[in-house]
Order: C-alpha cells, then sequence, then structure tokens
C-alpha cells in the first residue's frame, strides 16, 4: 500500500512539474507574438562582429546583419543576419521555465542557476555563430547550413538540458549534505 502512495506522489510532482513547465513557456510565446528583439539582435551582432575581426576576418556590420570577407579575392563575401532565433533567447527562456518549474527549492537556488547557466548558454550561442561563419569560411555555405539548421540546434537544446540537470543534481547534492 505504500508503494502505491509513493508512486502516486511521483506521479503528482512530474504533473506538477510539466504543468508548471507548460506556464512558464507562456513568455516564449508572448515575446515570439508582440516581443521586439532587436536590440538584442544588434548587440549580439556588435559582439560576434568584434569576436571576428579579433580573429583576423573582416567583417562589417550592418545593423543585425554582418558582412564577412569582404575584402577577400579568393572568397565570395558572406552576409547574414544575426535573426531574433540567432541571439540564443529561447534556449534562455527554456532553461529559466525548467529551473523555475522545480517544485521545492528555494529563489536564492533557483536565481544562482540563472546567473550561471545563462551566460553559459549566451557564450555558447556566440561560439555557434562564430562556428558557424568558420566552418563557411573554411569549407562552404551547405556546410555552414547543415551545422546552422542541425549540429546548434540540438547542441544548444543539450547545453540546456545539461545545465538544467546540473544545477539539478547540485541542489540534491546540497540537499543531501544538510540531512547529515
Amino acid at each position: 500500500m505504500k508503494l502505491a502512495n509513493v508512486q502516486q506522489e511521483r506521479l503528482f510532482h512530474t504533473f506538477l512539474f510539466f504543468s508548471r513547465l507548460l506556464a512558464l513557456s507562456l513568455p516564449l510565446y508572448l515575446i515570439i507574438s508582440f516581443g521586439n528583439l532587436a536590440p538584442f539582435q544588434v548587440f549580439v551582432a556588435s559582439l560576434s562582429n568584434h569576436l571576428l575581426n579579433m580573429l583576423g576576418l573582416e567583417t562589417v556590420q550592418n545593423g543585425a546583419y554582418l558582412t564577412v570577407g569582404m575584402n577577400n579575392p579568393t572568397k565570395q563575401a558572406f552576409e547574414f543576419l544575426i535573426s531574433e532565433d540567432s541571439t540564443g533567447w529561447k534556449s534562455m527562456i527554456f532553461l529559466s521555465a525548467l529551473i523555475f518549474a522545480v517544485p521545492k527549492i528555494g529563489i536564492s537556488k533557483r536565481m544562482k542557476g540563472l546567473l550561471i547557466g545563462i551566460p553559459v548558454i549566451f557564450l555558447a550561442n556566440l561560439s555557434r555563430i562564430i562556428g558557424i561563419v568558420l566552418i563557411e569560411r573554411g569549407y562552404s555555405l551547405q556546410a555552414a547550413l547543415i551545422a546552422h539548421d542541425y549540429l546548434w540546434r540540438f547542441l544548444l537544446v543539450g547545453i540546456a538540458l545539461s545545465l538544467w540537470v546540473f544545477w539539478l543534481r547540485m541542489d540534491i547534492t546540497s540537499r543531501n549534505k544538510n540531512k547529515i
């Protein structure tokens, strides 16, 4: 009889987690519908422009557009847009929703998770942009598009999930130490 109660409690906590996750994903849809991420796009483009120039790739920025290699006579210039999706904001919202969906955790632990996780996702996203440009410059546009459309989409989701699991394990470890 006790086993059934434990299973019911676990099912209830799982239901609670997914209900909260669903509710916390609403800002994602509100931002998609009504948000203006143009300033964030330009900010990410500026950082990418600076990093690409530091790597020796002549890059010109026009708002959220970047052009790489305009002065390269051997390879055609590569122009691309840092779109709203290219800022990594969805992965940041996803991590935030995961962290806040977990029940029975204090706000300070949640904030620590966000203070570490969001910058990691932001830096991973910048690495994604730089990596795609390097793939395009070193190989081809088709290779860069494959990396963009498949590899990095899964990697950013994987990074967000890995950060969440790491944060969750750190909380469990902390709870177990406090019980001793």
